[in-house]
């Protein structure tokens, strides 16, 4: 019976019948294991891979275990291409952790390792990213939950501004970033613009102001706030052209603004 090598050049050529002679799955294992049909004598032909199990095992027995990083003899047992923990070191003989615990060195204990359970934001591991909901910090070991996400979302500008409407002279409040301010008065009216340390709104906030009534709507701030426009009259203030008229406020510093849109002096 002819017989074909199997295998690559990196593991011995173990040999099973060749395509022309008739299948046995006996004969054919036999080749594989041995080499040959029959089972050798002494040692282990050489295209098989028990001669190849031989030959590790022999290899195993050479280590040298005085020499660091060098794994020991007594931890290991060779069995093909496995090599599987069975000393007292060994990784399979460390108890399962709890769920959501992670396997981590810890060069003081007897195997090496142990189960820790994972960061949190209030715990400090070097190396270690930690989530954590904060939108604000600047750590570069902190990662952001899905919570800090959804939240940054909700922290930027709708792209529907709220309409909020006022009868009435009126100062800005915190909530009324990123909104549309309709003044709707017959008489004239005034909408001020607070100091920073009042109502701290983010540099870059916009403020859409309409002046919906007939009363013509003057925008004043109030002492320590400086606001440009063009065109501008009286300096801090930006006066809306007629009825219909607008103009958007942006925050431009800590206590700058700049008013733009349909103006007059």
């Amino acid at each position: 019976m002819a017989a074909t090598n199997i295998g690559s050049n990196k593991y011995p050529l173990a040999k099973i019948p060749a395509m022309a002679d008739p299948a046995d799955i006996q004969i054919a294992l036999k080749y594989y294991h041995w080499g040959q049909e029959t089972e050798p004598e002494t040692t282990p032909a050489p295209a098989g891979i028990s001669k190849y199990l031989d030959e590790l095992d022999g290899r195993i027995d050479t280590l040298e275990t005085d020499i660091d990083n060098v794994v020991l003899e007594s931890i290991v047992d060779a069995k093909g291409d496995l090599i599987v923990g069975t000393g007292a070191n060994a990784v399979d003989r460390l108890a399962r952790g709890s769920d959501g615990y992670y396997l981590k060195a810890n060069e003081s204990l007897e195997k090496g390792l142990e189960w820790s359970a994972l960061p949190t934001a209030s715990t400090s591991i070097s190396g270690i990213v930690q989530l954590s909901d904060s939108i604000s910090s600047s750590s570069t070991t902190l990662a952001a939950t899905a919570n800090a996400v959804k939240n940054v979302n909700f922290s930027k500008s709708p792209l529907n501004y709220p309409i909020i409407e006022k009868t009435a002279n009126y100062e800005l409040e915190l909530t009324d970033a990123y909104s549309i301010i309709e003044m709707n008065s017959g008489s004239a009216n005034s909408l001020t613009i607070p100091l920073n340390a009042t109502d701290s709104f983010d540099i870059g906030c916009q403020i859409t102001v309409i002046q919906l009534g007939l009363g013509q709507t003057t925008i004043n701030v109030l002492s320590g706030v400086t606001l440009y426009c063009t065109p501008q009259g009286t300096a801090n203030t930006a006066k809306l052209r007629t009825q219909y008229s607008s103009c958007t406020l942006i925050k431009r510093a800590e206590n700058v603004w700049i008013a733009i849109g349909d103006l007059v002096a």
